[in-house]
């Protein structure tokens, strides 16, 4: 289309009207002024007291900015662990060559705990890794999450920034060897998720599991007149080179979604299977399949054999020849096991 100043105006218009109908949209979108839509509803909604309104605000609040404001009573835990006092839910050896630690709580003495329970698990020196389970798992201390990865690196390295302070490694540290699998979800808050990107960051592990909700941040409590406290994210967490914690959370490397209610069950029992299979008919019977450990997933290769899982023929029995129906815990053992067979290719 030729230009001429009749086509310009035009144009000019039809951008401008455009323009404006953009920003009608635009403002016709905008959300509504809590004051407004407050004191609407406090002056006509019918069968509601003033007290109800108010809690419910506060209701609101609370839910809408989870894990950056919370509300504490007088029994709310603030403080730290007691000495005594496990940090640690359940531990174990998988497929005879893998250590698994549940993390509950991110807080003083973690460090120590950690080192402990692999310590006890590594007694018969044959781990070929170790699975660091802080799904669910939250607290307070940011001091103990830069203490408990520093039990899994070795040298001098900036781990995080808080407060104005970085917070190193140190240099003289033995580092627990073997590949690290952190285990995450979307309710490893603060202190615990800071651990796992600590880690990650490192190139010390692998993290699986859903993306945190990055709740990471210096918390102030401020007492209220009803004798509550009200804690709010008031500072930022970055990581040693910068990287913002609060707000953004950690995406991890392996994506694996769980429901979370399904996600507690497997917890429990990661054996457990929650969706079963209709019983089998009468004269029939069921093969279940297992596992296979590293040293004989090796071997097999070697000698040219199947490297498939056996089936054996039986419902219930050691549950290390059991299916593992906990998705991101599978998925971790298999990742571990592909590092093994990995290493032993190149030593051939």
């Amino acid at each position: 289309m030729k230009l001429n100043l009749s086509n310009v105006r035009a144009l000019a218009v039809a951008v401008v009207a455009v323009g404006m109908s953009a920003v009608a949209s635009a403002r016709a979108e905008e959300p509504a002024g809590f004051q407004e839509v407050f004191s609407l509803i406090r002056s006509n909604l019918v069968g509601v007291s003033a007290a109800d309104l108010d809690r419910a605000a506060v209701q609101g609040l609370l839910q809408q900015l989870q894990g950056r404001v919370a509300l504490l009573t007088n029994g709310t835990a603030g403080g730290g662990a007691k000495a005594s006092e496990s940090l640690l839910g359940r531990t174990n050896v998988l497929e005879e060559a893998f250590g698994y630690v549940r993390v509950d709580r991110v807080e003083k003495g973690l460090a120590d705990q950690l080192a402990a329970a692999h310590e006890k698990l590594n007694a018969a020196k044959k781990l070929k890794g170790l699975i660091v389970d802080l799904r669910f798992a939250g607290g307070l201390d940011y001091l103990a999450a830069v203490a408990a990865a520093e039990r899994f690196l070795a040298g001098d390295k900036p781990l995080l920034q808080i407060e104005g302070k970085v917070l190193r490694s140190t240099a003289t540290n033995v580092a627990i060897a073997g590949p690290l699998v952190v285990l995450v979800n979307r309710e490893t808050t603060a202190a615990a998720e800071t651990l796992a990107a600590i880690l990650r960051k490192a190139n010390a592990a692998m993290i699986i599991g859903a993306a945190t909700p990055g709740q990471a941040g210096v918390f102030m409590e401020y007492p209220l007149k009803n004798g509550q406290r009200l804690r709010l994210a008031s500072g930022m967490v970055r990581l040693g080179d910068g990287t913002a914690l609060t707000g953004a959370g950690l995406k991890p490397d392996v994506s694996v979604e769980v429901k979370p209610d399904d996600e507690r069950a497997y917890l429990a029992d990661p054996f457990t299977d929650l969706n079963p299979a209709a019983p089998p008919k009468p004269g029939t019977t069921t093969a279940a399949r297992r596992r296979m450990n590293e040293a004989e997933l090796v071997r097999r290769q070697r000698e040219g054999q199947n490297t498939e899982e056996d089936e054996f023929v039986g419902a219930g029995g050691d549950k290390n020849r059991q299916i593992m129906r906990d998705p991101a815990l599978a998925r971790a053992v298999d990742i571990l096991k592909g590092i093994v067979l990995l290493k032993a290719a190149r030593a051939n």
